[in-house]
Parts: structure tokens; C-alpha cells; sequence
């Protein structure tokens, strides 16, 4: 008999690639997805655990499913929380009968036919280098877009980071295995590959045989997938060299993901982050730019970190203002357990946090306004990824990522398809997102 399947991943789309490889090894194993928790065999929930909310989300989440499961079922918790908490989880989901941590993928199905051999499973182990393999997994994301992690663990000291805790040091995954996932995509109709790692920039560092992330993306390159994306690079290895490749390789899309966390360096000192001034950090981004034509910057800060001052905020939201970026993240410093920043003195309120993070957002939304403006009437592929019944698609220029960015609206979308590309001539915005006027298939479409 067959087994059903109902899948739910939580967190980043790194945690997404994991779970979409433990789904591949249970459809090798019998099972068949299904999008209906109420009839599924087995429940699978993937966890995030990297800050407070998120295990917030992952407690509810379970709690949800826990009720709505069928009798009998089986649920499965897997991921990052257990990997911390295993014991904990246990103990709250009596019903969950398979708990295991970051390397699940490995262990799951057998796990599963140990529980209907009458077992409890809980069983969370040293993380592994990355899985060989995973280009056979199965996508649970839109079928032109593809995420591929080429990187597994951090080496970074930052110290309000549970990541080396969770996911062990950093580890490259061998190059031809990337570069394998990468042609399966190609010859399935993928149109935008994201490469994704804790940090991407540093891919290559810590085997033998002079590989890096520039010389990958040149081999990535020649696949024939229109538009590869990255995503996670720290800023003090965006190298000239890294830079270079951006700018010459027509598939990489010149948009460059540089987390920051912060500019005062007092405060990035304790982080553990490169401790630049704002004036040097500006001068970093204006090299980029430099160096990648018409680069899109995406960053992201973390606001109330112990010992942030209002004048340190202040010079924050300055910063901001004066970079123009196209995209940022703010974060409320969040108070891990074990992490160095959770020790330290000059602990933030967290309404006060909350408040700066609005603030923030409220800044760079002005930012965008005025980068939006210089836009209308410029053309751009866009890269659809939704259409709707009433003639409105939804999609990307090469400056909108698919993890967490606003998106484009198409209107009069007659004659469009999903996971083609489109050219759109830009009109107006609606808050974070662009309105434009599609101006026909584009010529790559």
C-alpha cells in the first residue's frame, strides 16, 4: 500500500533544500505526497530553530498538525529545532514518533519503518558533510526556480549565532555534484538556480584544488539556465575577484546579497563581524557598484544588540538612508541561549528593539520610494511567477529575489506564462512593489 506524504518546511530555503531531500528519499522508499495533512500517513514538519520566533512558529505549527493528523498517523519532526531541543520536543509532542536533526535526510526513512515496527525514534547526531546526491531530490518550490545549497555549516565567530552550533563547521560540497544538480535543473526548464550557503562566499575555502565560488559560477555558467542567483555573501569576501566574475558572466543576475548587521564598529566588534567604520562600509558598497553594473544590494541589520545606544541607532538609520539599498532586513536582536551575546551587558529592551526595527523599516521605505520613482518608464525582463485568472501576473526583475523580496505586478498579463520571462515597462509601486505595464514575451522567453 502506499504511503501519503504531507510536507511542511519552516525557516530559510536553506532548510527548504533539506527538506526536499528527505522527501526524495521517502518517495524512494513508497511514499506519495500529498497536500492534505487529514489523509496523510505521515506528517513531516522541517524546523527552524536560529531565533526565538522561530520556535515560536515551529511549537504552533506542531501543535496544529498534531490536532488535525488522522488517527494513526505518524508525525515527524526534523530539522534545526531538534537538533537543539530534542529532548524538549519529545517530551511537549507525545505524538511525535520520529525526531531527528539536520541530517535527516539520511535517517528518515528508515526511521519511519522503525515506528511501524512499534518504535519510538529520537536520534540526533554530529552534522555531516553535505549529501551527495541531492540533484535527484524533488522540488517543492515553483518549477522554474530551483534552490541549490553549496555549502553546509559556518566558521564565522559571531556571537549572537546559533548556526555553528546547530549545523557544525563550514563544509563545501564537491563542485561536480553542484554543477550535476545544476544540468538536471537545466534539462527540467529551470530558469533561475539560487545558490545558497550560511556564507556563499566562502565556498571552496576549506578544500584542496583551488576551487572558489567565482570559478564555480563560471563552470555554472555554461549549464544554459538563464538566471543564476546568489545569496548570503559576506562582505569582507566579496573580492574583486568575485566581483569580476558578477560583472562577466551574463547568467549571474548582478544582485549581491552582503549582510551587514551593522555599521558602528564598537557594536560589530562584539558581534564578532568585521569592525569597518560606516565611512569605510560605504566605500566597500560604491566598489561594488564600481566593479558590477547596475548591481542590486540587498543586506540585512540586526537592531538592540546589547549595547546599542539611541545615537548608535541614529547612525544606523543614517546609514541607510545614504546607502540606498534596494532591499533590507531588519531583526530584533534575539537572546540565545549559550551564544557569547547573551552574556553580554546592556541588554535592549525588546519593546525598544521593536521600535527601532520600525523605525528602520519606515527609513529605508522612504529609500525605496525614491529608487522606485527613478525606475518608471524603464524597461525590464521580469520573470513570471504567478498569473492570475483576472489578467494580473506577479514576478521579478533580475533585482527581486524569490526569498523574501517584493515582487513586480503585471498588469494586462493576457499571453503570459508561468516561469517565462516577460518585458515590462515600469509604471508605479504599490508600497515595496512595483507596478509595470507588460510590453510583450521577451526575446529569451
Amino acid at each position: 500500500m502506499t504511503r501519503k506524504l504531507f510536507v511542511i518546511s519552516l525557516g530559510c530555503a536553506k532548510n527548504l533544500v533539506d527538506a526536499e531531500a528527505a522527501v526524495g528519499a521517502l518517495l524512494q522508499d513508497g511514499y506519495e505526497l500529498t497536500f492534505d495533512e487529514e489523509v496523510a500517513d505521515v506528517v513531516l514538519v522541517n524546523t527552524c530553530s536560529f531565533i526565538k520566533p522561530a520556535r515560536e512558529e515551529g511549537r504552533e505549527v506542531l501543535a496544529d498538525v498534531s490536532r488535525r493528523m488522522k488517527a494513526g498517523a505518524t508525525l515527524a519532526i526534523t530539522g534545526c529545532f531538534p537538533q537543539l531541543a530534542a529532548d524538549a520536543l519529545a517530551r511537549e509532542f507525545e505524538r511525535a514518533d520520529v525526531i531527528l536533526g539536520v541530517d535527516a535526510a539520511a535517517e528518515l526513512a528508515a526511521a519511519l519503518r522503525m515506528v511501524r515496527a512499534g518504535q519510538r525514534v529520537i536520534k540526533i547526531g554530529p552534522p555531516r558533510p553535505p549529501l551527495a546526491g541531492l540533484a535527484a531530490r524533488p522540488r517543492l518550490t515553483a518549477p522554474h526556480v530551483s534552490f541549490v545549497k553549496i555549502a553546509e555549516g559556518c566558521d564565522h565567530p559571531c556571537t549572537f549565532c546559533t548556526i555553528p552550533r546547530l549545523r557544525g563547521r563550514y563544509r563545501s560540497r564537491d563542485a561536480d555534484d553542484v554543477v550535476r544538480e545544476a544540468e538536471l535543473a537545466a534539462a527540467r526548464g529551470v530558469i533561475e538556480l539560487v545558490l545558497l550557503a550560511q556564507d556563499t562566499s566562502r565556498y571552496g575555502e576549506d578544500v584542496d584544488g583551488g576551487v572558489n565560488l567565482a570559478a564555480l559560477l563560471r563552470r555554472l555558467s555554461r549549464v544554459g539556465i538563464p538566471w543564476l542567483r546568489v545569496l548570503y555573501l559576506h562582505p569582507a569576501r566579496v573580492t574583486d575577484e568575485l566581483a569580476g566574475a558578477f560583472a562577466e558572466l551574463e547568467a549571474v543576475v548582478n544582485y549581491v546579497d552582503v549582510p551587514l548587521q551593522h555599521v558602528v564598529p564598537r557594536l560589530l566588534e562584539a558581534m564578532g563581524r568585521p569592525a569597518w567604520t560606516p565611512e569605510e562600509t560605504l566605500r566597500r558598497l560604491e566598489r561594488i557598484r564600481a566593479l558590477v553594473p547596475g548591481a542590486a544590494l540587498r543586506t540585512s541589520f540586526i537592531v538592540g544588540f546589547p549595547g546599542e545606544a539611541a545615537a548608535d541607532f541614529e547612525l544606523l538609520a543614517g546609514f541607510v538612508e545614504a546607502a540606498r539599498f534596494d532591499h533590507v532586513g531588519v531583526f530584533e536582536f534575539s537572546r540565545e541561549e549559550g551564544t557569547p551575546a547573551a552574556a553580554l551587558r546592556g541588554q535592549v529592551a525588546p519593546e525598544v528593539a521593536r521600535a527601532r526595527r520600525e523605525e528602520l523599516m519606515l527609513r529605508q521605505q522612504d529609500v525605496v520610494a525614491e529608487r522606485y520613482g527613478e525606475l518608471e518608464g524603464e524597461t525590464f525582463d521580469v520573470l513570471v511567477d504567478r498569473v492570475s485568472p483576472e489578467g494580473v501576473a506577479a514576478g521579478r526583475t533580475y533585482f527581486q529575489g524569490p526569498e523574501g523580496d517584493p515582487v513586480t505586478i503585471l498588469t494586462d498579463a493576457a499571453g503570459l506564462r508561468e516561469g517565462r520571462f516577460a518585458r515590462a515597462e515600469i509604471v508605479g509601486r504599490e508600497g515595496y512593489e512595483l507596478v509595470a505595464r507588460a510590453a510583450g514575451v521577451a526575446r529569451r522567453a
